[in-house]
């Protein structure tokens, strides 16, 4: 991505969103966008001002799923704007995704052919799950309609399907398994596993993430999805037990009946469209945010005295 274009990014006060926009605070001034507009419902985004010295940045208050109505040029799209609350499995929630989805394609009909990045989620593969169908319904159903768009020439886009992270801004997600776990670590020295402890995933460390996802705006025009996330597999046993061994906690796990899910990125072709490699492990990556969440705690208690 040139220093010249212009990055348009939905979601930015989200994990995803506040990840990416870490990672591009790191990058040398010559390789950041030279423009990028964050659009948010409260018109306010976290990292405004320590990307604001370096390129020209600005925030615009507007409610997604209103028709969009911003005069930004966007060259490059990054859509990372989704519930990613408890509630991104209800049907309400897919409904407001894809019509959001749906004003984003409206609008990128008088931009000139722009690179989007749409967020998607791993779970499209799990089609089978009617805990989630509703969200997997709505991502499969924008995938199509964007794939659609992309046919027309009318956009260039790149799918990727993100699967499970560790990073500093799951703090206030204690919905995701790794911030419930090290949360009651910290705060009661002990974890209760409630769903079924070998149930599968893979985590991927948010930075890299957030690299690969850069990337992928970065390179020729392709028409695979990409599987964000990490090939390694692992239990949240496996997750607990490191956590385990870093805090001391003890780990309990409560009965339950539910059948082990399978959740984990086959990243091959990715790895080799992106030209990229996993390189930080889930150890130093859980270690890390341990030691994030640790002094997180602390501050709130000191904010509190």
């Amino acid at each position: 991505m040139q220093a010249h274009q212009s990055l348009l990014i939905t979601g930015p006060n989200g994990f995803v969103g506040q990840s990416y926009l870490q990672y591009l605070n790191s990058l040398p001034a010559d390789k950041i966008p030279g423009s990028i507009c964050l659009v948010t419902r409260s018109g306010h985004a976290n990292w405004l001002y320590e990307l604001e010295n370096k390129t020209n940045i600005s925030v615009l208050k507007c409610d997604l799923e209103n028709t969009w109505k911003f005069k930004f040029k966007a060259t490059h799209i990054a859509h990372f704007a989704a519930d990613g609350s408890e509630y991104a499995y209800s049907k309400d929630a897919s409904i407001k995704f894809n019509r959001i989805v749906g004003n984003l394609m409206d609008w990128t009909r008088d931009l000139n052919k722009p690179v989007i990045f749409f967020a998607s989620s791993g779970a499209c593969y799990s089609q089978n799950d009617e805990r989630k169908i509703e969200l997997i319904r709505s991502r499969l159903l924008a995938e199509k309609n964007l794939q659609n768009l992309h046919e027309e020439g009318i956009i260039d886009l790149r799918i990727g399907r993100l699967f499970s992270f560790i990073g500093n801004f799951l703090i206030k997600k204690p919905h995701y398994a790794v911030t419930a776990l090290v949360e009651m670590a910290l705060s009661n020295s002990l974890m209760e596993i409630l769903g079924n402890p070998l149930t599968i995933r893979s985590y991927l460390d948010a930075s890299e993430m957030s690299h690969w996802i850069h990337r992928a705006m970065e390179i020729e025009p392709i028409d695979q999805i990409l599987d964000i996330g990490s090939s390694k597999k692992l239990t949240i046993l496996d997750m607990a037990e490191e956590i385990s061994k870093l805090t001391g906690a003890e780990i309990r796990k409560v009965p339950n009946s539910g059948l082990p899910e399978n959740y984990f990125a086959n990243n091959a072709k990715t790895l080799e469209i992106l030209g990229v490699k996993q390189a930080i492990t889930w150890q130093n990556s859980l270690h890390t945010y341990i030691d994030f969440a640790r002094n997180w705690r602390l501050d709130a208690q000191n904010r509190i005295k």
